[in-house]
């Protein structure tokens, strides 16, 4: 029973039928409660349909779970589970950290032994670098979003540009786009780990970027078996890998300053600005929507979150409804695609005292039309366990200033990162205090408003959006790493200088 109950669940979500997916997750968490994949499920339903009822209940398991297994570390299950869960509710750095690192030795074991290792010796002449990007989103996705200008750019008298696909084929222009602008596009989607890691050898890859980590459709037993000499991970993971799996991981000194080193398996390599990679040509419909096709109304201001409904959490939802109350005439515009979704936010805005209509949910668009329709918010949102990553460089993108407020882990730090290098430091907030208050002064003050609008005017001459610096500076980056490699020196911390703008 309890397989056919996940089994309908899962089907359930798929047909974005969340209430019955929920109802049908419990059920089975019920029958088996100390089985953790069941009460995570259960807890990720929940929060794709934005219904926080017994959420504090759900943590509280989550967190007794996971101390069991600190006291049992050799329980199979818990090596099994996707280690980022632990960084979408409040769980401790040292179970994060040991979720991640058991998640890894699982993987490492299962991969094998790795490949026979490359000497330095063999590339001290070999001519250009050669670097493999390994990622499933090749095609229209937020990855590829960000890096759709990316490729095309290196330097292609120093690099060679291979990308390795381990996802679908959506034939999408982003598709079409990567296939054009790499030296070698190979698709391994159905191809064994091992036979693609031999691949990779006899390509003669120096190194190769994990764009997944451990999101969907990765393949982390890839780099297990260590294809190349070296193995970095950048921008599609905000967490560490592990111990084992990669030698670097491209951060910033926002997302993983200094005194979070020990939380990485991996040595950092701080970027100059953002980690993330931005495409400075990313096109913006010439129709701009008036607020009316958009269902919002002609005159108040407009508080804007376009994340994804399951990284609204009750307590950035209940500053934005005080926020509300606090501006009088302003609404909230989210991006919830799923009905339930809908029901439930309506529905907590209601207990909190807000009129539902308040609420402007907004329909999926293809991306030049979303841009377009950002310019008719007047600030942005941001989450806070998981912060706004693609969606916060859109709106930078469109000229609407990103309120944050950083945490403590990667992932909710990005948002700081990004409002940093798009010149605004100023709004990544000191507290959660501090965010309610900034957001209800710049609904008052339209000049102060206007000015962080005057600085993202300017966008192509902000870090965050110089893709032909972000991409000089992680060129350097490689050139310092494979120098060490055939000086024969361990893989270490370091800093890019950057680049002159």
């Amino acid at each position: 029973w309890v397989e056919a109950l996940a089994l309908s669940a899962g089907l359930c979500f798929a047909l974005e039928r969340l209430d019955q997916a929920v109802e049908f997750s419990r059920r089975a968490w019920t029958l088996r409660p100390d089985d953790p994949a069941l009460l995570i499920a259960l807890m990720r339903y929940r929060a794709w349909a934005c219904d926080w009822r017994g959420r504090a209940a759900d943590v509280a398991r989550l967190q007794a779970a996971f101390a069991r297994w600190a006291a049992q570390p050799e329980d199979a299950a818990f090596a099994a589970i996707n280690p980022f869960v632990a960084y979408e509710y409040p769980l401790s750095r040292q179970t994060r950290n040991g979720a991640t690192q058991a998640y890894c030795e699982r993987i490492l074991k299962a991969a094998g032994a790795p490949l026979a290792p490359r000497r330095a010796s063999e590339h001290a002449d070999s001519g250009r670098l050669r670097i493999g990007y390994v990622s499933a989103d090749f095609h229209s996705h937020p990855t590829m979003h960000l890096m759709r200008s990316f490729f095309g750019l290196h330097d292609r008298s120093r690099f060679e540009v291979y990308a390795y696909s381990i996802g679908a084929d959506d034939g999408s222009e982003y598709r079409r786009t990567a296939i054009a602008t790499v030296d070698h596009f190979i698709d391994i989607r159905a191809e064994p780990a091992r036979a693609s890691a031999e691949r990779m050898r006899r390509d003669g890859i120096d190194i190769l970027v994990d764009l997944k980590g451990f999101t969907h459709e990765a393949r982390p037993e890839i780099f297990a078996l260590q294809p190349a000499p070296l193995r970095v991970a950048w921008l599609g993971y905000p967490a560490s890998t592990g111990h084992g799996l990669n030698d670097y991981a491209i951060v910033d000194r926002i997302v993983a300053p200094p005194e979070h080193a020990a939380d990485y398996g991996e040595q950092l390599v701080w970027m100059p600005h953002s980690y993330q990679v931005n495409d400075k040509r990313q096109p913006i419909a010439a129709e701009r929507p008036a607020r009316s096709a958009l269902g919002l109304p002609e005159s108040g201001f407009v508080f804007a979150c376009f994340n994804q409904v399951y990284k609204i959490e009750p307590e950035a939802f209940h500053a934005w409804m005080r926020m509300l109350f606090r501006v009088p005439g302003s609404v909230l515009w989210l991006y919830a695609s799923k009905s339930a979704a809908r029901d439930h936010l309506a529905r907590e805005a209601a207990a909190l005292g807000v009129d539902p209509a308040r609420l402007v949910f907004g329909e999926t668009l293809d991306k030049p039309r979303h841009l377009a329709r950002l310019a008719q918010a007047d600030l942005f949102l941001d989450t806070f366990s998981i912060n706004a990553h693609t969606s916060a460089s859109d709106a930078l993108w469109a000229g609407l200033p990103v309120l944050t407020c950083p945490g403590e882990a990667f992932a909710a730090r990005v948002g700081a990162s990004l409002v940093a290098a798009a010149g605004l430091p100023q709004l990544a907030c000191r507290s959660m205090e501090d965010y309610e208050n900034t957001a209800v002064r710049l609904a008052q003050d339209p000049a102060e408003l206007g000015r962080l609008r005057q600085t993202l005017a300017a966008r192509e001459r902000l870090p965050l959006f110089d893709t032909p610096r972000f991409v000089r500076d992680l060129e350097s980056a490689y050139d310092i790493m494979w120098k060490r490699y055939l000086a024969g020196e361990a893989p270490q911390a370091f800093s890019v200088a950057g680049q002159p703008g």
